[in-house]
């Protein structure tokens, strides 16, 4: 018996999908309510559970925010990002520059008024709200601009972790064979040393507003939200540790050591960071897995050089939970 073309379809999608190291919630039922759903149907339907009102209300008022809002949840499709250069942590260093800007706190920091937080802490959730830039170019040629959230790859030499679990949105203009330029903008997630993956079917546009999740169930596992405020739309979707990069096995694990809220250019020589004005991220929260809260206004603030070392972009603090990324490069 011949298997109906849409059955084949979907069987054909999950073989791609657990390559990728993605598995999907079931879909919510017409009408679905987040906001008085269980607790249970949240976890059923992939979104994000409930904080409490008490322990939490910071995030609780969050929460409440963003569920009571429209929004369509679709099933998200992916495709392997082959033009995106490789080693994105902080310290790739030269030719490539630094390549990142944006605040870098650290798991450490969850103790800072919370005395009672216990030592070693792991970074477990990460959130972060930003408005997708539209980008020109610095110069005749090809650009890009990467806005994300993510866990881990920022503590450098004296804090290293092996791998990056990060999502966002780029931007990019790429010059096309007549001289013109392609603008393209999508959304992504990453689990570095993996390849990165676009969301093909989650429409983004510069001005709209994305606001991303990423909660870790365990250092191998994580749960992603990405949602387009602006049109309603949103998708949810697990996503797992690599297991094998290029043919290798690797032991890839969250160590929870930091978390990000980054812009960032690149590490390609044909593409330049795209002047993009001003970036706010808000929302900056973060949790470890024993609950304590870190702020990313609290972190590390990271300026990005060229690879001549002249600053191209700055962060600066706004607020505990708002930071302001500043495109600074001078050049004409």
């Amino acid at each position: 018996m011949d298997i109906p073309a849409n059955e084949q379809s979907k069987s054909d999608d999950r073989r791609e999908n657990e390559i990728l190291g993605i598995r999907l919630f079931s879909a919510a039922p017409e009408g679905f309510n987040p906001i008085e759903a269980t607790p249970r149907e949240l976890l059923a339907y992939g979104y994000p559970a409930r904080p409490d009102p008490v322990l939490r209300p910071r995030l609780h008022k969050l929460w409440t925010k963003m569920m009571s809002r429209p929004m369509q949840i679709i099933e998200p499709h992916f495709a392997v990002i082959t033009k995106e250069a490789r080693g994105q942590r902080k310290d790739y260093g030269p030719p490539a520059g630094n390549g990142w800007c944006g605040s870098i706190a650290f798991a450490s920091s969850a103790s800072v008024g919370q005395p009672n937080a216990p030592a070693p802490e792991a970074v477990a959730f990460v959130m972060g709200q930003w408005i997708v830039p539209h980008i020109v170019g610095p110069k005749p040629g090809n650009c890009v601009c990467a806005c994300w959230v993510g866990i881990d790859g920022g503590g450098g030499a004296e804090n290293p972790s092996n791998d990056i679990l990060q999502a966002g949105t780029t931007q990019a203009i790429t010059v096309n064979w007549h001289g013109g330029g392609d603008y393209s903008s999508f959304a992504w997630c990453e689990w570095y040393p993996a390849d990165p993956v676009a969301i093909t079917n989650l429409a983004v546009s510069p001005g709209d507003t994305m606001f991303c999740t990423i909660c870790a169930s365990s250092p191998t596992s994580a749960v992603i939200h990405l949602l387009n405020v602006t049109t309603g739309t949103g998708t949810v979707f697990i996503k797992t540790a690599p297991t094998n990069v290029s043919g290798q096995p690797v032991n890839v694990q969250l160590a929870g050591d930091t978390a990000e809220w980054i812009v960032e250019a690149w590490v390609d020589e044909d593409y330049d960071l795209g002047r993009f004005g001003d970036i706010f991220f808000d929302e900056c929260i973060a949790e470890t897995r024993n609950g304590y809260t870190i702020l990313g206004g609290r972190g590390n603030l990271e300026p990005m050089q060229d690879v001549n070392g002249n600053t191209i972009a700055v962060a600066s603090t706004k607020a505990d939970e708002l930071i302001l990324i500043r495109y600074t490069d001078p050049s004409p």
